[in-house]
Parts: C-alpha cells; sequence; structure tokens
C-alpha cells in the first residue's frame, strides 16, 4: 500500500511509456528554498537594474498619485500641511521599497519625549503630538517575544521592538509606535520564523533575472568575438619551437593589422591563407526579448512598463496591460497598505486637528487616468444622469428634492475635476447672494 501511496503521489502513471515512474526525468523533479541573505539582497538592488526595478516600480506606483482627503477645506489644508511636514508620502513610499527589498520595514513615530518603551495613545495626541517619522528595515528593527495570547487583539505580533545602533546599543520601542509593512507573504508557520516578516520579492524571481542577466552578458561577449581573423601558415607549429621564430611572427601579424587599418588592404604571403569568421546575431534578439518578458511575467509588471517600450502589433496600445496592471495595484492598495496607512494618519491628523473628526475620510486616487475625450464622455454622462433623475416621478413629485441632486452632483464635479474652480466660484457666488 505504502508504494502505491508513493506512486500516485508523482501524478499520472503509464508503466509502458515510463510516464510518472523512475525513469521519468520530469518526475525526480523537487522543490527547494534557499533565501537571499542580505548582502546579496542588497548587491543585486545595486548592481543589476532588473531588481531595481522589480523592487521600485509597484511600490512607486502605488504612491504615484497618493490619497485624497474627504473633509472641509480648512481641515485638508491643515493635514496637508502636516503630511508634507512630516514627509509622510516619502516615508511611506521609502518603507514599501525596503518591505519589497528586504522582506519587511516599518515607520517609527516619535512623540518628541525620550521613553519610546511607552505606549503611544493616538486619544492623547494633540496638535502637533507628532514630532517626527523614521524608516526602518527590518535588520535594524528587532523584534522582540510574540504576543501568544489568542484572546488577544495583537496575538502574534511583537510585544516590543529593538532599534540596534551603530555603536551596538539598542533603543527599546514600543509597538504602538511601530507601523508594519511586509514584503511577500509567507506561511502562517514560517512567519513565526522570521519575527512576523517576509520574504525579499527577489527570492521568487531571481532565477529568471539571473538568467536574463546571463543571457545579456552571453551575448555582449559573443558580440567582441563578431568577427575573428583566421590566419593559416604553413610549417607554424614546428616554428613556435623557435623563440625568434615567435618574435617574427608577431612583428609580422602586428605589421599586417596594421596596414590593413592604414591603407584598408590585407598583404599577406602568397603561401599563407586568410579566412574572416563572423558569428550569426539574427535570432538572439528573440531570445533576449523572451528572457525580459518572463522576467516582466515574474515580477507581475507590464512588459511596456518594466522596459519601457512601446507595445508591438499594429492595432496594440499597450492600454488594456496598464489598465489590468493598474486595476491589480489598486486592489494591492486596498488589500495591504490601507491597514498600515490608516493606522499612521489617526495620528498624523491628531497631529495636525487636535483630533480626528468622524467626517474625515481619505481614498486613493485612481492610478489610471482617463484621457480629455473620455473625461468628456463621463462628464456628458453624469449630467445627463443628473438630468434624468431631475425629470418628475408619479405625480407632480420630483423622484429626489432638487437641493440634494443639487449639492450631490456639485460634490461630484468638485472632487473629479471636471469644471476647475467650481468650488470657489459657488463660495464666492454664495456670498454674493447673502449680501443682496
Amino acid at each position: 500500500m505504502s508504494n502505491w501511496f508513493a506512486d500516485v503521489s508523482r501524478g499520472l502513471i503509464n508503466k509502458l511509456s515510463g510516464l510518472g515512474g523512475d525513469s521519468d526525468k520530469g518526475a525526480q523533479g523537487t522543490w527547494s528554498f534557499q533565501p537571499l541573505d542580505r548582502q546579496q539582497v542588497e548587491a543585486a538592488y545595486r548592481s543589476n537594474w532588473m531588481c531595481r526595478k522589480a523592487v521600485d516600480i509597484p511600490a512607486f506606483d502605488m504612491m504615484r498619485e497618493g490619497w485624497a482627503w474627504q473633509c472641509d477645506k480648512e481641515q485638508i489644508a491643515a493635514i496637508e500641511a502636516e503630511e508634507k511636514r512630516l514627509k509622510v508620502l516619502s516615508s511611506v513610499f521609502t518603507a514599501l521599497k525596503q518591505a519589497r527589498l528586504y522582506g519587511g520595514a516599518a515607520i517609527t513615530i516619535s512623540d518628541g519625549g525620550e521613553d519610546h518603551s511607552q505606549p503611544l495613545d493616538p486619544r492623547r495626541v494633540g496638535r502637533g503630538g507628532i514630532a517626527f517619522l523614521k524608516v526602518m528595515d527590518r535588520y535594524h528593527l528587532t523584534s522582540g517575544i510574540l504576543d501568544y495570547d489568542p484572546m488577544s487583539p495583537t496575538y502574534m505580533e511583537p510585544t516590543y521592538y529593538d532599534l540596534v545602533g551603530a555603536a551596538g546599543g539598542s533603543v527599546r520601542i514600543h509597538p504602538s509606535r511601530v507601523i508594519r509593512f511586509i514584503g511577500a507573504d509567507l506561511p502562517t508557520d514560517w512567519e513565526v520564523l522570521v519575527d512576523r516578516w517576509g520574504d525579499s520579492i527577489l527570492d521568487a524571481i531571481e532565477i529568471a533575472i539571473r538568467d536574463a542577466t546571463a543571457g545579456q552578458q552571453g551575448i555582449a561577449a559573443l558580440v567582441q568575438e563578431a568577427k575573428i581573423d583566421v590566419y593559416q601558415i604553413e610549417g607554424f607549429m614546428e616554428g613556435m619551437k623557435s623563440e625568434a621564430y615567435k618574435t617574427a611572427v608577431y612583428d609580422r601579424f602586428a605589421l599586417v593589422q596594421r596596414m590593413k587599418s592604414n591603407v584598408n588592404a590585407l598583404v599577406l604571403d602568397k603561401q599563407d591563407d586568410y579566412q574572416q569568421k563572423t558569428i550569426n546575431f539574427s535570432q538572439l534578439p528573440d531570445v533576449q526579448r523572451l528572457q525580459l518578458q518572463i522576467v516582466s511575467g515574474a515580477a507581475d509588471i507590464p512588459a511596456t512598463r518594466f522596459l519601457s517600450q512601446s507595445p508591438t502589433g499594429l492595432q496594440s496600445t499597450g492600454d488594456g496591460e496598464l489598465k489590468n496592471y493598474y486595476d491589480r495595484i489598486g486592489a494591492e492598495q486596498e488589500l495591504t497598505l490601507r491597514d498600515p496607512l490608516e493606522k499612521l494618519l489617526n495620528l498624523v491628523v491628531r497631529s495636525a486637528l487636535g483630533e480626528y473628526p468622524d467626517e474625515c475620510w481619505f481614498k486613493f486616487r485612481p492610478l489610471w487616468q482617463m484621457s480629455e475625450k473620455e473625461q468628456a464622455e463621463v462628464f456628458k454622462a453624469r449630467a445627463d444622469a443628473a438630468r434624468t433623475i431631475a425629470g418628475k416621478g408619479t405625480g407632480d413629485a420630483p423622484l429626489i428634492p432638487i437641493e440634494a441632486l443639487s449639492d450631490s452632483l456639485v460634490n461630484a464635479l468638485i472632487e473629479s475635476g471636471d469644471l476647475p474652480g467650481l468650488e470657489a466660484a459657488i463660495l464666492e457666488y454664495g456670498q454674493l447672494r447673502n449680501k443682496e
């Protein structure tokens, strides 16, 4: 019975053809995993453009348009000023890059106090209550003992962190002051072994990048040997036994090469034979292009974005690939970025306003930007929809009160930016009406 299970575990079995059996080479493969250490990760990122792009591009795209606040104009101005003072946007961008590179990173929050081992209660953060933000990668911020209480809201999360200094000392930091960003997710059991951090995204794609890099370097080496001059000299090997003959050969062909370059002619003895060997590169661009496409697929970035190249094909624009990619990035923002960002911005808003108003919230700006024609079509559709809704239903009563519909339409137009300056114009109009 045990042998039967061993055969079944290999998949489809055909004893006549050997498929799935001991003689099937494809059935003998096994998976193994060796994570890149810190030195290898940093060396790859600093020396290889594909590694750098695979790390940087998704992080950049997640933060390219940032987010938009939905609350009063004065509140938005104060929040954005505080974000600028604390460098929130660049800090989150750096944390995302380091998380993708190292497997984990964090933003540490200081309220200006000396003891960072004490909890930071958001409800006690007043105006100007956040002093600064600092980004730390997982190797500088060591996780402490995990919380093993299954009924705790921080179950399986570190109960403290130690910030290791260059001089060897450390600073204890409370988890409430740490905003965590995780790289590539791990199975739950493995998360415990790496202090609840993740993998570097390079761990899963570095083989594809290494193959593509080796292919590029191989092609570059072949270019150096693209044209080789081959000379056949009678009695050459016998003559090489003499030092005088060697010297004469060196001098002779040095003169041949100089004359060839100066007068564009090749002067040889009548008995010598000369040939020129060239390498055919016609198939190499296709091989290199395929390797780069594999890397692009491994990094989950469209080739038009990863390679900064125009789409191929007569009818191809690349818009479909990019739109799908931006949709995925938008989903990733909601799934992985919103939770740590809400925790961070909760403190930033309190530092800006002294409180977190219930009406304040933020949304990620869309990454896919519509063309002017598409914007005009959406504007027309929105106006037509409002005109339809404003029509009357049964009897004399409108479907929706005109005032409510008007306010909703104005808010939609302000948020979409279809009519620049609309908000200020309405405010000025309202003031003039009040004066009258």
